[in-house]
C-alpha cells in the first residue's frame, strides 16, 4: 500500500496537483478579504482548512464533506486505544512525526510540502501587508501532531 501510494505523489503528479492548490488557496483568500474585510483568524479562515480543501478536491470529494471529515479524523484516533500504529495525543513520548524519514516516511510528503509552499506564497502574493493583528498571547492545544495554535489573529 505504502508502495502504491507513495508512487501515486510523486514529483510529477505533484506538480500537476500545484493548479488545484493554487485556486482551493485563492478561494480561501478571497473569503477571508470578502465585503472589504481587513483582519480574520488566519486558523479558522486558512490554514485548518487549506490541506482538507485540497485534498478532499484531489480525491473528487464535496467540500461540503469536508467538516464530517475532520470529525472522522479526531474519532479515529480515540477509539483505537493500545493500537500502537494509530496517532493518539494521550500517548506518552513524542506527539510530532512530521513527514518521517527511512522506510517511514509519509507518501503524501511531497504533496503536504506543496500545500505548505503554495500556501504561503499566496498569502504572501494575495496579502502583503499581512501581520498579527495581536501581540499575543495565542491560545494552544494538544492535537494529534502536539501543541497547536489554535487561533491567530492577523489584519493586512
Amino acid at each position: 500500500m505504502h508502495r502504491v501510494a507513495t508512487r501515486a505523489m510523486n514529483h510529477e503528479r505533484v506538480a500537476a496537483h500545484l493548479p488545484v492548490v493554487r485556486q482551493v488557496a485563492d478561494a480561501l483568500v478571497d473569503a477571508m478579504t470578502a465585503d472589504g474585510r481587513r483582519a480574520d483568524d488566519l486558523v479558522a479562515g486558512y490554514t485548518d482548512r487549506l490541506p482538507l480543501l485540497t485534498i478532499t478536491r484531489l480525491l473528487g470529494i464535496p467540500a461540503d464533506d469536508c467538516d464530517r471529515i475532520r470529525r472522522w479524523s479526531g474519532a479515529y484516533t480515540h477509539s483505537h486505544p493500545g493500537t500502537p500504529e494509530a496517532l493518539l495525543p494521550h500517548r506518552d513520548g513524542p506527539k510530532f512525526v512530521g513527514f518521517g524519514g527511512g522506510r517511514h516516511y509519509c507518501p503524501g510528503r511531497r504533496l503536504g510540502r506543496a500545500i505548505l509552499a503554495v500556501g504561503l506564497e499566496r498569502l504572501r502574493t494575495r496579502l502583503p501587508g499581512l501581520r498579527l493583528a495581536t501581540d499575543g498571547p495565542f491560545p494552544i492545544a494538544e492535537r494529534e501532531v502536539g501543541g497547536v495554535v489554535t487561533t491567530l489573529p492577523v489584519r493586512w
